[in-house]
């Protein structure tokens, strides 16, 4: 038999998961943004008549704002879960392998809908206040007393060219050199702490850092253009060396 209340508990899981799995990436700050638009485009369906056309404008606010940057957002859609019979809803009738799946009593009634989204609304909100924390003040904290001062800082753009490599490329870079084990790694040097140490000798987020190190996101970013810049930055560092010791000779 379907239990209903069931089901709806692990609608709310999932996407509280993808919502998660669509801000990979992101710092703290562009969360906030993202997470302020799918409230709005939330509050869009909860009209008695949804507003599909706000909801299609919010979502192309954001292509402008973050372009190829929000290819994995798209992806995953989150904001698929507000709509009525959502595709998200069909899926997971069919991954949890429900008696007759697909079938119009499945979906969510009038009241289950509302209740879904007033709980999805809460749950996106008490993020929002995650996320104000944790931007909160003018420094952030590292690790062992490490304090990576923001304020007055001039705050990189993409693709601003202030260092060779952007903020993808940054992170490959650590990757490599943990690799090759010019700088700890793995329980000596986290995510975590690998993102604050970069960040205070780049200006690019720590936190943004931080998920470009996740296994998710190295393979994402390890494209043969982000390689080719990094090879090409080391390249031109050990022509510097090279120079320097022929001038010792």
């Amino acid at each position: 038999m379907f239990d209903r209340q069931k089901f709806h508990i692990a609608y709310l899981q999932k996407f509280m998961r993808d919502y998660e799995k669509s801000l990979e990436g992101f710092s703290s700050e562009e969360q906030l943004q993202i997470t302020d638009n799918l409230l709005a485009i939330l509050k869009c369906f909860r009209k008695d008549n949804p507003d599909y056309d706000r909801a299609q404008d919010l979502n192309e606010e954001l292509h402008k704002k973050f372009k190829r940057r929000l290819t994995n957002y798209i992806n995953i859609s989150p904001s698929e879960y507000f709509s009525e019979q959502s595709q998200k809803h069909l899926d997971l009738q069919f991954d949890l392998k429900l008696p007759e799946a697909g079938m119009e009593e499945n979906f969510f009634t009038k009241e289950e809908q509302d209740s879904f989204l007033n709980k999805a609304e809460n749950l996106l909100k008490n993020r929002k206040r995650s996320l104000y924390l944790h931007m909160e003040g003018s420094e952030e904290e590292g690790t062992e007393g490490l304090r990576v001062k923001t304020k007055n800082k001039a705050r990189r753009e993409r693709d601003d060219n202030i260092t060779k490599l952007n903020q993808e490329q940054t992170a490959l870079l650590i990757h490599y050199l943990q690799t090759g084990k010019i700088i700890l790694r793995d329980e000596d040097l986290n995510n975590k702490e690998a993102g604050y140490a970069f960040s205070i000798l780049t200006g690019y987020s720590a936190d943004s850092l931080r998920q470009n190190l996740s296994k998710a996101e190295l393979q994402r970013i390890s494209t043969k253009k982000n390689i080719d810049k990094v090879a090409n930055a080391l390249t031109s560092i050990q022509l510097l060396m090279e120079r320097e010791l022929k001038a010792k000779k």
